[in-house]
């Protein structure tokens, strides 16, 4: 029998036996077409004992990846779980309070989600995406370097559509598709922000609320509805050091530097295999080859950030019109 929830994410079809917040449930679905994943939910653990550790990330939910035999187990704090087969189509997922508990949600769609689309050879990257009529954009930016809330102003400024705030997910970079634009596909279309972000350009508390594991930090989703699934990317933006002069200052990457910014961004599943690794660094390198980068520099103050949302606009303006 169909699973009651089907979702579209990082341009993956996921079904699922439990709803998953923050994520838009598909409405219908054509007869015949299967699920690339599947999600299923236990009240008891999915496995009883400790499998070979594979990988331990570092970061507040504390991922762990373990080897089951032909399976992979995801642990995560609060003894959650996800038992994933070998190939990545079907995952058993256990939470000690419920599948309704906020952490378990919250760990779910942002940390364990995108990496399942990496296991289904989609690009991730450490990265905030946006579509406007024309294609998407990518926005790299290191921690506390205001990715997030020049994400929201990008959206509030030009009325683009969030594709993904922290993990966006790319399509079309595999060997087969040479030549082909990149797709930035949508997988959670909102932003977290500090208060003072939230204040300042985030939309109204209808739309924004508390993020588990944090007390000042909110998930916001701007009132914009609807939008591409998917779009090719148009460029790369890399935020640099604040300007000390007031002026947004921006220029052409060229060289290693667009390379190596992007593959420090990378997002795997399993971070500890090498072919894994080969291949996102093969998918990075026909992001950055086919996508212009450019580094963008402005004053850390709100009141700029229309001006620097119109500077990025300008700047997409003057490439090749991509065909949505």
């Amino acid at each position: 029998m169909a699973a009651p929830f089907a979702y579209m994410f990082g341009g993956l079809l996921f079904q699922s036996g439990f709803p998953l917040s923050d994520l838009c449930p598909l409405q219908h679905i054509g007869n015949g077409i299967e699920p690339d994943i599947f999600l299923e939910y236990s009240d008891q653990p999915p496995v009883e004992r400790t499998g070979d550790l594979i990988y331990r990330w570092q970061g507040r939910y504390k991922l762990v990846l373990e080897a089951h035999g032909r399976d992979w187990l995801l642990r995560g704090d609060a003894g959650i779980m996800m038992l994933i087969s070998g190939c990545g189509t079907r995952a058993l997922c256990h939470c000690p309070d419920s599948s309704t508990s906020p952490l378990f949600l919250s760990i779910m769609v942002r940390r364990i989600l995108p990496r399942l689309c990496a296991l289904h050879n989609r690009l991730v990257l450490h990265a905030a995406s946006l579509v406007g009529d024309t294609g998407a954009i990518v926005v790299f930016g290191g921690s506390g370097s205001g990715k997030s809330t020049l994400t929201t102003a990008l959206a509030r400024s030009l009325d683009w559509s969030i594709l993904a705030d922290d993990m966006p997910i790319f399509r079309d970079l595999s060997s087969e598709n040479a030549g082909t634009i990149p797709h930035a596909c949508k997988s959670l279309p909102g932003v977290s922000l500090w208060r003072p972000s939230k204040e300042a350009v985030g939309p109204d508390d209808r739309y924004c609320e508390i993020i588990p594991g944090y007390q000042d930090k909110y998930w916001c989703v701007p009132p914009r509805k609807g939008g591409a699934e998917q779009a090719p990317v148009r460029a790369i933006f890399c935020i640099g050091l604040p300007s000390t002069d007031r002026a947004i200052e921006w220029k052409q990457l060229s060289g290693a530097d667009p390379m190596v910014i992007a593959a420090s961004q990378m997002v795997l599943f399993n971070p500890a295999s090498k072919q894994e690794r080969e291949q996102g660094m093969a998918q990075v390198k026909s992001l950055i080859e086919t996508v212009p980068t450019y580094a963008i520099s402005y004053p850390r103050d709100f009141a700029a950030l229309p001006m620097v949302a119109q500077t990025i606009r300008n700047i997409c303006d003057t490439l090749p019109h991509a065909d949505l």
